[in-house]
């Protein structure tokens, strides 16, 4: 399956077009639009893991420069899926906690992209609902072989 394509998208008056059928989701709020869910959702999967196993660790400063590349490629990964006001939003607060604070910084990445994974989410269940409530042209009242 293509990680580009879309099932739902949310349009900003809130209705759904579900035209695309292929697996994968994207979601549009007010302009908002991902690209790539699945991908966006196997980055913050390793984020969150990353995240848990150093928790509880000390970092020397080489593991710590280890980890801030490889949150930044992932940050860069994710901003390629994100449309320019998605990627404002991330910008705005990953740029604002200085790699020294490294577990915060962690910490909110994380906790941005589930947010991003819950609206995600309610895309999906929406746009299911929405095709629930579709007449189905077939089946009318009154009809018989």
């Amino acid at each position: 399956m293509d990680d580009d394509a879309a099932v739902g998208t949310e349009e900003a008056d809130g209705a759904i077009d579900a035209n695309d059928t292929n697996g994968e989701a994207t979601e549009r709020v007010a302009g908002e639009r991902i690209s790539s869910p699945r991908k966006v959702m196997r980055i913050m999967t390793m984020l969150k893991q990353l995240l848990d196993e150093t928790r509880n660790i000390e970092l020397d400063d080489n593991t710590r420069q280890q980890i801030i590349t490889v949150q930044d490629v992932a940050v860069k990964q994710i901003l390629e899926c994100l449309s320019p006001d998605l990627q404002d939003e991330l910008g705005e607060f990953i740029t604002a906690i200085p790699d020294a604070n490294l577990r915060i910084k962690q910490a909110q990445l994380v906790g941005w992209l589930e947010g991003l994974m819950h609206g995600i989410q309610t895309t999906l269940v929406t746009t299911k609902d929405k095709e629930k409530k579709k007449p189905d042209p077939d089946n009318r009242p009154g009809q018989y072989l």
